[in-house]
């Protein structure tokens, strides 16, 4: 019984986390998304100045940076996509 209700607790909370997101604006994501995609950009151009130099490892680190930025970045645009897909408003023609 403990677990069910331990699994109830956890379902509820993961729900209001999960509307707590959605109810954030469309252009909050925008702004998160555009954030997060100029921090990806430069830890690109940091990876690539290490690369020239040839310090594969800290060429890496930046790499892998970028990329975390870059799924951050996703996130934020589905997010977006979703409140612009649940808009209830008539588009401007």
């Amino acid at each position: 019984m403990k677990k069910q209700f331990a699994l109830a607790i956890a379902l509820t909370y993961a729900l209001s986390m999960s509307q707590a997101s959605f109810a954030q604006s469309a252009a909050e994501h925008h702004d998160k998304a555009a954030e997060h995609h100029e921090a990806a950009a430069k830890h690109h151009r940091e990876a690539a100045k290490h690369h020239r130099a040839g310090n594969k490892e800290k060429a890496s680190h930046h790499a892998h940076a970028a990329h975390g930025h870059s799924v951050q970045a996703k996130q934020h645009e589905d997010e977006a996509a979703k409140s612009h897909a649940n808009d209830t408003e008539t588009p401007a023609k």
